[in-house]
């Protein structure tokens, strides 16, 4: 396989990782959303980059962190912090986000364990 071809398996910093999951949190914090990456104001759906995106699920909300900080090669490792973090009945963050009945402060909870994880591990 040519260098060009090969992705480099380099894992993020806690701190980096912190980055991402804190500021991805603050997204679901200030608009959360079921069954879309992300919407704009009218409630259409849109790109995670567009600029009118203001309300994000619990993945889009990663992937728009990770893309503003040049991580986005990173963002199954976010994810999986996050993952990590999920009650143990086998649901992985998408389907913990849109489940029924799952409400925002219940996604949010597990993006603030992973960071206490992440910081714990760093003091």
């Amino acid at each position: 396989m040519s260098a060009d071809n090969q992705e480099l398996k380099i894992k993020p910093s806690d701190y980096e990782a912190t980055i991402v999951l804190s500021e991805a949190l603050s997204l679901i914090e200030n608009g959360w959303i079921q069954h879309a990456s992300a919407i704009d104001a009218d409630g259409e759906s849109v790109e995670l980059t567009d600029p009118s995106a203001c309300k994000f699920c619990g993945g889009g909300a990663i992937e728009r962190s990770a893309i503003q900080n040049g991580l986005l090669s990173q963002y199954a490792y976010f994810y999986d912090l996050v993952d990590q973090q999920l009650p143990p009945n086998g649901y992985d963050l998408t389907y913990y986000n849109d489940g029924q009945g799952r409400t925002q402060s219940e996604v949010t909870e597990v993006f603030k364990k992973a960071i206490q994880v992440l910081k714990s591990k760093t003091s």
